[in-house]
């Protein structure tokens, strides 16, 4: 299991600032089991963006993050969404 942690919330706001929409990316292992990219955190995440003024256009919590073709799999089914997003926010770990 990779280890993740929830980047700082000021230095996140920072690094967004200039985009306006997002499409939103959680895993269901090992950030789920951290408490940094699960459902809840995804959800969490949704409300702290709008709250911020931004759009957030979908999301999805990833069944295996890591699993390139599996994921693509589940993003084709949100290509809309993503369309419409400036940027995709990833919360999971690196791989």
């Amino acid at each position: 299991m990779i280890i993740t942690k929830k980047r700082d919330y000021k230095e996140l706001m920072e690094n967004i600032k200039n985009y306006k929409s997002f499409f939103l990316i959680g895993c269901s292992e090992c950030a789920s089991l951290c408490g940094t990219g699960g459902e809840p955190e995804v959800k969490a995440m949704k409300e702290t963006l709008e709250a911020e003024g931004k759009t957030v256009t979908g999301g999805i919590v990833a069944k295996t993050g890591c699993q390139v073709l599996g994921t693509k799999t589940e993003l084709k089914k949100n290509k809309e969404e993503l369309d419409k997003a400036e940027a995709i926010l990833v919360m999971s770990c690196g791989a």
